[in-house]
């Protein structure tokens, strides 16, 4: 249902549209303090608290296999980001530091420029080289992403 706000004279209004729901679907992981994944947690472990209503009744509680999670690291290596890149691969290998809990065949890494992406790792993104398998940058116009 489309509902109108009142709105300044002459401006045309904003439409707002409502609607209810009975189920919100939150996805979340947990680790200790060494960053492997906690497999013990129940429903009665969480509250979600929204503008001060406290939920802590869920309709379901479903765990995920933790390994099931794929990452997929964008490097912009086109020419507006050219005096940027080596810090973004700085940054992307201190990212992958932080991804010690993700087996190493859900992560991949690609670059882009010139339209034309390139896969610079798929499975062994912890051991490759990556500032070696960057494409030498070159003028190309626009970020194609």
């Amino acid at each position: 249902m489309a509902r109108t706000s009142p709105a300044v004279s002459g401006d045309q209004p904003d439409p707002t549209y409502r609607t209810g729901t009975s189920e919100v679907r939150l996805t979340f992981s947990a680790t200790d303090q060494n960053d492997h994944g906690v497999a013990t947690l129940q429903a009665n472990d969480f509250a979600v608290v929204d503008t001060g209503f406290i939920v802590r009744d869920f309709q379901s509680f479903t765990r995920s296999d933790y390994s099931k999670l794929e990452i997929a690291i964008l490097i912009d290596s086109s020419e507006s980001m050219s005096a940027h890149v080596r810090k973004e691969i700085a940054d992307t290998l201190g990212l992958l530091a932080l991804t010690s809990g993700v087996p190493e065949e859900n992560i991949s890494l690609i670059s882009f420029s010139n339209g034309k992406p390139v896969e610079l790792c798929s499975g062994d993104c912890r051991t490759s080289q990556i500032e070696e398998a960057l494409p030498a940058t070159k003028g190309g116009g626009l970020t194609p992403l």
